[in-house]
């Protein structure tokens, strides 16, 4: 009966996996001749004792094209770790097309990214120039997250390509919640600083006399039931829109993806992800959503 119960337990357990928008969120570089990346550091979850053996390999169809390993973490939870790749420096491609990038534990594949490069050319023969798109999966996905151990603010977190999408360098956006219907928050606005994809993040706030009022913490998202909505709203333009259910108070469903039981394995995407930076680092739950 001991075994069973155990077994059980050993089942339900997470298997280890890269946080996705840790990886996604890297170092692009999108106008040179040759597309470049540079991930130096990821967010790996469920992490065994030893990942001594972890590996990095990018993939053109059956093609390897890169690989290396040799990782160490500075982070005080023994489950997330984060994960820094020794002696890291840029991977360059010269080809258009599909990739994979997969993350392999004892050989086997723990998490796969892939992801689209796609190069124009432009200026003329004086002054030729060359950029590249970088598409991903979660280019129009969000994360809802929040540290619940310190009841501290939620935020919201998500990728925008401007370039590729029309938005000026420059530009500001804000975050308005909504609740059932009805707005009970906007935050400050943030500065788009590069015109490449990037994640950003904002902390949530409810309205206020002059716009902003105080910060939405976890105990205040705990008390709300039914439909909470995050738009990422950009002048009068809604450039991402969020939608969560709460099914009881502190309880959200979780995307899809989150599940355990999600398959295949390499393709799930963990409802936890590491916050901060070394020193003040926290543990944040996280609810992923697909922009509308």
């Amino acid at each position: 009966m001991l075994q069973l119960v155990l077994l059980a337990s050993m089942a339900q357990n997470p298997a280890p996996s890269i946080e996705p928008m840790s990886f996604y969120a890297m170092r692009t570089y999108a106008n040179q001749a040759n597309f470049g990346f540079l991930s130096e550091s990821w967010h790996l979850v469920m992490a065994p004792a030893s990942y001594e053996s972890m590996t990095f390999h990018l993939k053109k169809g059956d093609e390897e094209l890169v690989t290396y390993g040799h990782y160490f973490d500075d982070t005080p939870w023994p489950a997330f770790r984060l994960a820094r790749l020794q002696n890291a420096s840029p991977i360059w491609m010269e080809q258009e097309g599909e990739y994979v990038a997969e993350y392999r534990l004892d050989g086997k594949v723990i998490s796969a990214f892939p992801f689209t490069i796609t190069k124009k050319s432009g200026g003329d023969a004086y002054n030729p120039t060359t950029s590249w798109s970088f598409k991903t999966p979660i280019d129009r996905m969000g994360q809802l997250h929040v540290d619940q151990a310190s009841d501290g603010p939620a935020m919201i977190s998500f990728m925008i390509h401007p370039a590729a999408e029309g938005i000026a360098k420059g530009s500001n956006f804000v975050a308005k919640i909504t609740h059932n219907g009805r707005v009970i928050g906007v935050t400050p606005t943030t500065y788009i600083s590069e015109p490449h994809n990037q994640r950003y993040w904002t902390r949530l706030h409810f309205d206020g006399p002059n716009g902003r009022g105080e910060e939405f913490n976890w105990s205040d998202l705990a008390k709300l039931t039914g439909t909470i909505k995050i738009d990422i709203e950009i002048g009068t333009k809604v450039v991402r829109s969020f939608t969560y259910t709460a099914t009881a108070p502190g309880t959200i469903k979780g995307h899809p993806r989150s599940e355990l039981s999600y398959s295949p394995a390499s393709g799930h995407y963990p409802p936890r992800r590491i916050f901060g930076e070394t020193g003040r680092i926290q543990m944040h739950h996280v609810w992923w959503a697909d922009s509308k």
